[in-house]
């Protein structure tokens, strides 16, 4: 950065990742240079009004009320000079955005980076416990709510006094403290904060489905950036698109889609007053002129029949994007209105869509090629790009990247200057990406891994389907079997002879080892409020195992807690026990007992010239029947972690570890080995005293050989230890 930043709260900035952590930056295209200092607020809405003539254009849309761009500013400038006078907040500071899809909330959102403040957009169904979370991370200095949302936040600021504070409120219209009359009071003129291009726009938090959320820095290079990428070179948009849809403003897909990209070609943006459902929304677009619809797949698919109904004469482009988009829905929607859907992967990390194609480019079953400005290839575990036609991890580069705030999983995401989203990819011969599954939503069942997503795109075409949602259950003896749970049309009954009809329809269409072994029928499938599928809800909804009979090779049984369901976390699974009576292999979950012989019952071993170990044994040796307890987490009981802080998590992993020994009848007297798993080893030295104080109220003066290692990180992405054990239980007189 040449030009000295203007953000003097330097909050953000002090907590970026090392830059050597930071991602390559590729600024390839003529239209990505921009100069050292600018503010993108300034760049999408004054350059629109000075320089390209745009002011009496329509620009945001209600049911009640119409701004042009020439208005929008307007109102923008009062409400930064109401944030900057009034509330005297800094270039730097935080502000809080709590609403949905409005005008409000977007006026808001551009005043707010016009000022030179960051931006913590946040979705509207969170609850006061979640919304406290951002306020920890993120330590707003204000927050603009829509008033119909006030009592959460209020809730949420109470837990935390002295971090946010000022609240103010929109939508309230009769209220004199609505931000709309408090903005009213203020000059309608405002000089852009001069920000740096590198300077923060805004904080962007993921959902935190797979672990605590993360927050993204974007800056106001990176968004313009993503402006003059896929829109410019796929979505072609023109400045007489009308642009609808249901993602929040609080998820990038929406704050592009439906603000900030259309702002950039001259469009408008229809904000409806109500929450849309399929029917209204069909209506709405066809009401209002929508020319273009951001949505994710399966509103798609609710929305066909309407749409066949009703018709949408103006529609041309419709965008789909959040989750993977089945061919079924694809060629569903094109049959109900003649358009070819634009698919498109993008990332919270990444700000928006960098695989995409449109028209004539697309090809079925493939997501598209990489957007001009961006690279993308499939690699290896060890970043090596695989063989055309090979399933591999995508990993990308371009204008924008990753950089987490104050987040020790930055280096998972960016391990060698490439993002990787954490998505399964295979790339064709002729550049087009396939998308297989998330990384974690791949199962592998006898050897053959098999991609979700592709099992439900087969189950969309049978005539019974509405919904489905593919998953991989444990399995004994194939490692995972494929489960479909499924949601049928009206008028099907969700029976055996169903099952068998599903069945045998995708052993008819794709490879015969891909089809569902067993299926659930539900009314409905959990989503996000983006409409993603849940499929981590899906797998903990999914029945535990079943107790297994005696094996003939191995003679014994295997058990598990009654309050824990078996389920993968970290180095091993976190609930499972097995006793195994006589020699035998544990191939199962994660607590196995079997005969060990040795020598005496917790025998010390160490040389005769070393030292004692410091509260520990160097080594111990045992007779009796050997426990292995599989790594815990510090998650409770309901699979949830209470706290992100390294002793709280040791204390609740400890008691598990507690809780599974006395489940086969042993305690933590029986220990004889405990190996730690640490993702900081500075945290676990620095720490020590305190580990000291946990582990004797818990576990007692029962000190077991012991060692610890630093991993790179843990299959639950907010665990921070995992601990297993082995114990001894002696045999019975």
């Amino acid at each position: 950065m040449t030009t000295p930043s203007a953000q003097t709260d330097r909050f953000v900035h002090d907590r970026l990742p090392p830059r050597d952590q930071w991602p390559a930056f590729r600024y390839d295209l003529p239209e990505l240079q921009f100069p050292d200092q600018v503010n993108l607020v300034q760049r999408l809405l004054d350059d629109a009004v000075d320089l390209k003539g745009w002011g009496e254009r329509p620009l945001l849309r209600s049911p009640q009320v119409t701004f042009t761009y020439a208005e929008t500013r307007e109102r923008v400038n009062r409400i930064a000079n109401y944030l900057v006078h009034d509330l005297k907040l800094q270039p730097g500071n935080r502000v809080l955005l709590r609403g949905g899809n409005s005008i409000g909330m977007a006026l808001s959102w551009l005043a707010v980076v016009k000022a030179g403040l960051v931006a913590v957009a946040t979705m509207p169904l969170l609850r006061a416990l979640e919304l406290g979370k951002v306020i920890g991370k993120a330590q707003p200095v204000a927050a603009i709510c829509d008033a119909r949302l006030l009592p959460e936040l209020e809730q949420a600021q109470a837990a935390q006094p002295g971090v946010l504070r000022h609240i103010v409120r929109f939508g309230a219209a009769d209220d004199p403290q609505d931000l709309g009359a408090l903005a009213a009071r203020q000059p309608a003129s405002f000089t852009a904060c001069a920000t740096a291009a590198d300077d923060i726009a805004l904080l962007a938090f993921t959902s935190g489905t797979t672990g605590a959320p993360k927050a993204v820095v974007h800056t106001h290079r990176d968004v313009l950036a993503a402006c003059e990428c896929w829109p410019r070179h796929v979505l072609r948009a023109t400045p007489d698109d009308v642009v609808t849809g249901s993602p929040p403003l609080a998820f990038t897909f929406g704050l592009g889609g439906l603000l900030l990209f259309p702002m950039w070609a001259g469009a408008s943006i229809y904000y409806p007053d109500v929450p849309y459902n399929p029917e209204t929304m069909v209506r709405q677009m066809r009401e209002h002129g929508v020319t273009t619809c951001y949505t994710a797949p399966t509103f798609y698919r609710q929305m066909a029949p309407h749409a066949r109904a009703i018709g949408i004469p103006t529609l041309r482009t419709c965008v789909s994007a959040g989750e993977a988009l089945p061919d079924a829905t694809r060629q569903l929607w094109k049959d109900a209105t003649g358009i070819e859907m634009l698919d498109g992967i993008g990332a919270t990390e990444m700000f928006h869509i960098f695989i995409s194609s449109d028209g004539a480019d697309v090809r079925r079953g493939a997501i598209g090629k990489v957007v001009p400005g961006y690279q993308a290839k499939v690699v290896d575990d060890e970043g090596r790009e695989v063989p055309r036609g090979t399933v591999g991890k995508l990993a990308v580069i371009g204008p924008t990247g990753c950089r987490y705030m104050d987040d020790a999983r930055q280096t998972r995401y960016v391990p060698d200057g490439w993002n990787r989203p954490g998505d399964a990819f295979v790339q064709d011969a002729d550049g087009y990406f396939h998308y297989q599954a998330r990384d974690d939503d791949m199962i592998i069942t006898a050897g053959y891994n098999v991609g979700g997503p592709e099992v439900e795109d087969c189950l969309l075409t049978h005539p019974a389907v509405a919904e489905c949602g593919v998953i991989g259950k444990p399995d004994d003896e194939r490692g995972m079997v494929i489960k479909a749970v499924v949601v049928l049309k009206a008028g099907h009954a969700g029976d055996a002879a169903m099952v068998k009809a599903l069945q045998d329809h995708v052993k008819s269409s794709i490879a015969p080892y891909k089809y569902p072994r067993e299926i659930e029928f539900v009314t409905a499938l959990p989503r996000t409020e983006t409409g993603k599928l849940q499929r981590f809800k899906l797998r903990e909804k999914s029945p535990p195992l079943r107790r297994f009979a005696p094996s003939p090779r191995q003679g014994g049984q295997r058990w598990w807690p009654a309050q824990v369901r078996p389920r993968r976390s970290g180095m091993a699974c976190s609930a499972a026990l097995c006793a195994v009576d006589g020699y035998g292999v544990c191939f199962t979950w994660c607590v196995c007992a079997q005969k060990f012989w040795s020598m005496d019952m917790r025998k010390v071993l160490h040389p005769a010239d070393w030292a004692p170990a410091k509260g520990y044994a160097n080594g111990i040796a045992a007779r009796g029947t050997q426990i292995y307890v599989g790594g815990q987490i510090g998650w409770n009981a309901q699979q949830q972690f209470e706290s992100d802080d390294f002793i709280a998590q040791t204390r609740q992993a400890l008691i598990n570890i507690v809780d599974v020994l006395k489940v086969a009848g042993a305690g933590p007297e029986h220990m004889v080995r405990m190996t730690w798993y640490v993702v900081s080893r500075d945290e676990y030295n620095s720490r020590l005293k305190e580990l000291g104080g946990v582990y004797r109220e818990v576990i007692g003066k029962n000190f077991p050989a012991m060692s610890c290692v630093q991993v790179a990180g843990l299959m639950e992405a907010r665990a921070k230890v995992e601990i297993e054990v082995t114990a001894v239980l002696p045999d019975a007189p």
